[in-house]
Formats: C-alpha cells, sequence, structure tokens
C-alpha cells in the first residue's frame, strides 16, 4: 500500500491467481485531510501519521489541534471526525479493489481468505480491520520481510521497506521460476515464497 500506488495479489493453489496495480495510493488520505480541514499538506501528514485510524474500534476520544491553511489559526476538532474521514476514504478503497477481483471472475478467492499488508499505507491504525470487513477476509496482518532473509540495517525492516527488501531478495537469489528447480517445489526453493508460507505458518495460523 504506496503513495501513489496500491498492488494486489491474489495467491492461491501455489499460484499467482490475481495481480493488479492501481493508479491511487494511501496519499488519499493525506489529501482528504487537506480539503476537509483546510490545512497545509505537512500538517496533515503529521496528523495522518500521529492521530488518525481506520476503523471505529481502535478510536481513541480527545481532541486534535489544526492549523489553518494559512497557519495563522488553530482549530481543535474531536478525533472522531478524524475517524470518519479515514473510513470512508478506506471503505472506497477497498469496495473499488473488490469490485475489480469480481470483475476479473476470482472473487471467491477472497471468502475465508487471508491478506498481508504492507507498505506504508499499511501502518495506520485499522487499515487491517477495514480490510477484512471490505473484502470479504477471514484475517489481514502488516507484516514486514522475515529478518533471516537478508541482512540490512533495522530501520528496513519496516512494512514501509518490504517491496524492495523483497526485490532484493529475489535479485541476489534468483531462484524463483528457474530451469534449476528440475520439477521441485519452487516454495521450498524461493526466498520469497519461504517467506509467505513462514507467515502462513506463523502469523495466521499461530
Amino acid at each position: 500500500m504506496g503513495g501513489e500506488t496500491i498492488s494486489v495479489g491474489i495467491w492461491a493453489d501455489n499460484c499467482l491467481k490475481y495481480s493488479k496495480d492501481f493508479p491511487f495510493g494511501c496519499d488519499l488520505f493525506t489529501s482528504d485531510i487537506v480539503t476537509m480541514l483546510r490545512t497545509p499538506k505537512a500538517s496533515a501528514i503529521e496528523i495522518k501519521e500521529r492521530y488518525c485510524v481506520a476503523f471505529p474500534s481502535y478510536l481513541e476520544e480527545g481532541t486534535v489541534k489544526v492549523p489553518s491553511i494559512d497557519e495563522k489559526h488553530i482549530t481543535e476538532i474531536e478525533k472522531s471526525h478524524l475517524l470518519d474521514i479515514m473510513s470512508s476514504r478506506a471503505e472506497e478503497i477497498f469496495d473499488f479493489i473488490r469490485e475489480d477481483i469480481e470483475q476479473a471472475g476470482v472473487g471467491d478467492f477472497l471468502k475465508d481468505g487471508y491478506a498481508v499488508l504492507t507498505g506504508g499505507g499499511s501502518l495506520m491504525p485499522g487499515i487491517d480491520a477495514q480490510c477484512c470487513q471490505r473484502l470479504g477476509l477471514k484475517e489481514a496482518h502488516c507484516v514486514t520481510v522475515q529478518r533471516d532473509l537478508i541482512n540490512a540495517e533495522e530501520k528496513y525492516f519496516d512494512p514501509l521497506y518490504s517491496t524492495a527488501l523483497s526485490l532484493a531478495i529475489y535479485a541476489s537469489k534468483r531462484e524463483m521460476v528457474s530451469s534449476e528447480t528440475n520439477g521441485n517445489d519452487i516454495s521450498t526453493r524461493s526466498p520469497i515464497l519461504r517467506w509467505f508460507n513462514k507467515i502462513k505458518e506463523t502469523v495466521f495460523n499461530g
């Protein structure tokens, strides 16, 4: 779940059933705050990262100080108002994704399925709950790359960098769908697929 795009894939029966890059991302949350609260973008980003949640059960009562667009005045708003803005956008995003998946004829894979959320957008509290509810999934979890798969600074083991780390692993190992598999199960050879299997075994079944 990136700022400008959201990439979605459905993996079932050891096969990629669906893949789509949507031309919108979680910067929409920031734009909504700017528009609805008439505050500068920098302030909107700070408010989003510090106070926003995407699902009612994550809401903590209280108020937030919001600078005016010219930064000359401060207004206090209820956190519940931020929830209304964030949840409405999250619902719209996931409903759009679900509709595309159903139109592609693979909607049945959503029922009682599991979601792995990565990217900066997945860090918003409650986005996993919205994902489950709107897509009809059993569970959704925000995860990062397994630490024993690659050597990297600690700051990069964050959902924000999951795609970059996964590509680095792929480039270094070169084990996905190669002639060297000789009929062996790819899921046991590829480091990325081993990571997916690890998630399935430990996060969803643990």
